[in-house]
């Protein structure tokens, strides 16, 4: 793996390329690919996964081709965690600075850390999401990116590691967007939601009018056909 000067294409099914400004992140999550991933390709993250400041990646947007038609969706710090406590304001100030020179494309942004994201102001070409695992976080998540701004808000239900109870309707009067998934990592004993739960909460979103993507590593947990989702 290698972080180039332009995007790196990206094998996440709802974005095109990933952009890595920072890498490295402190949540510690037992569940975490990005962590997984530093530890194979030592050449390209000498610090492991500890905090790491990219300078040589913060133009990548002008060295990116123009995007096709399509194609212009960017992942922020998809080995990173963008708006950690342990992130500074101003490297935060560039990178959001850096997307709104680029309206050519789609910065889609994504945290474990939400309280953070009132402190800034999104540029248009912003997507901005929380990442809600546990019942723990719903609450707080949704309370935070209501106070957000910016012109799309979504959640990303992945991974569950326990079944999450939802109102609906809040959540679709805070979000334009919902991601559902699975674990994905090699653990032991790791949480698999039940498929009558994952199918209530694509019901209970679509019925409030929340448009859903469900990831593949959900449909691959059941041999069931899951019910069809709205793009």
């Amino acid at each position: 793996m290698s972080l180039s000067p332009t995007f790196n294409k990206s094998g996440i099914e709802w974005t095109d390329f990933t952009w890595n400004p920072v890498t490295g992140c402190h949540h510690n999550c037992s569940y975490c690919y990005a962590k997984n991933i530093a530890r194979r390709f030592i050449d390209t993250f000498p610090k492991g996964f500890d905090y790491h400041v990219r300078e040589e990646r913060f133009d990548a947007p002008e060295n990116q081709p123009f995007p096709r038609p399509g194609k212009n969706k960017v992942f922020v710090c998809s080995m990173a965690d963008l708006f950690g406590e342990w992130v500074e304001e101003e490297v935060i100030y560039r990178v959001l600075e850096k997307a709104e020179q680029h309206p050519e494309f789609t910065f889609i942004f994504l945290t474990k850390n939400p309280g953070r994201l009132s402190s800034f102001t999104f540029p248009k070409n912003a997507w901005v999401g929380a990442t809600i695992d546990r019942q723990s976080v719903l609450d707080s998540s949704l309370k935070a990116l209501s106070e957000t701004d910016a012109v799309l808000k979504y959640i990303s239900f992945e991974p569950l590691i326990e079944e999450i109870t939802v109102d609906a309707e809040l959540v679709a009067s805070v979000v334009d967007w919902a991601i559902i998934g699975c674990d994905s990592s090699k653990r032991r004993n790791k949480f698999i939601p039940s498929l009558i739960h994952i199918a209530g909460m694509m019901h209970d979103f679509q019925q409030a009018g929340l448009p859903v993507f469900l990831k593949p590593n959900v449909a691959e947990s059941f041999p069931q056909d899951l019910p069809e989702v709205t793009a």
